[in-house]
């Protein structure tokens, strides 16, 4: 962000260089840069404090900053699925599942539950653990909103996590861990296949380099 910061009244401004977007905002930020590919204003979409749940309108009348305020477009919710590659090949695998049908197969044949261990685990963040398969599925999350659950891609993705679900697959109390509490499963060898934020590869470098995922 180039030029000086100024805070309300002209005076200087404590707000960073980078903001954070709720998540849930990214269909309007799609909209945006849809349109100006490179630089798009950040005018209403914002938050001055952490805090504050409302965003805050920047306004020509009461500007936060004496320059304009500018998003660049390299915002990722990428999700990608991490897996254990000893356990999968201990199953007999050389490969990660392609399909829902090969993802079950393998939580089938990998989940021992009396050794503690499941093909995969969910935790209680739903925009990272589990809306990542409806997208997978072919619903765009600009359009999150206005799922149609009887729709060919909802029930085919609920049909696949009740599956899961139902065939005791999934790592005990799924949709009641914290994240971090996925991440251990997987860390610990408990999980074998979880999505995660791609910035949890490094964590789980840093606490078991070990681990061949």
């Amino acid at each position: 962000m180039a030029g000086e910061k100024r805070g309300r009244g002209g005076e200087p401004g404590t707000a960073p260089d980078i903001f954070a977007l709720d998540a849930a905002r990214i269909g309007e930020l799609t909209g945006i840069f849809s349109a100006r590919p490179l630089l798009a204003p950040l005018d209403g979409l914002w938050t001055a404090d952490a805090g504050t749940a409302e965003p805050v309108q920047v306004t020509d009348t009461e500007p936060v900053y004496a320059e304009p305020v500018y998003a660049v477009p390299v915002v990722s919710f990428l999700y990608p699925l991490f897996y254990n590659i000893d356990i999968l090949s201990a199953a007999g695998y050389s490969r990660p599942p392609r399909t829902r049908e090969e993802f079950i197969e393998y939580a089938k044949k990998i989940t021992d539950r009396e050794q503690g261990v499941y093909g995969t685990a969910l935790s209680r963040n739903v925009w990272t653990d589990v809306l990542p398969w409806f997208w997978a599925g072919g619903i765009a999350p600009a359009n999150a909103a206005e799922i149609r659950w009887t729709g060919p891609a909802a029930s085919g993705t609920l049909s696949f996590l009740s599956t899961l679900h139902a065939e005791g697959l999934i790592y005990p109390s799924p949709l009641s861990r914290r994240e971090d509490e996925t991440l251990t499963a997987f860390i610990t060898g408990e999980a074998a296949m979880v999505i995660l934020p791609s910035s949890a590869a490094a964590e789980i470098t840093a606490k078991k380099p070990e681990l061949n995922f």
